[in-house]
């Protein structure tokens, strides 16, 4: 993300939402990126605290992190396309 050239408080959302995400998903022995559905998504989605514009801000991060995933050929399509 540093060569998307983001500035640092944007890098840091996106460390504070993955860090979530990868907490959630050890929790539900998600080991691996391939193994994300819309469904553990939208679990993770309902642990968040967050209400309105920030909770749609979190999911937008969480959107472009999927999107990104699809085109670096980590995932074959994005699981939070749905959301």
């Amino acid at each position: 993300m540093v060569s998307r050239q983001l500035k640092s408080d944007t890098l840091n959302r996106y460390e504070w939402i993955l860090r979530g995400l990868n907490a959630f998903a050890e929790e539900r022995d998600v080991r691996y990126l391939a193994n994300l559905t819309a469904e553990i998504l939208v679990e993770f989605r309902a642990t968040w605290q967050e209400k309105n514009l920030t909770a749609v801000k979190k999911l937008d991060r969480l959107k472009s992190f999927c999107n990104f995933a699809v085109e670096m050929g980590w995932l074959p399509s994005s699981p939070a396309k749905s959301l």
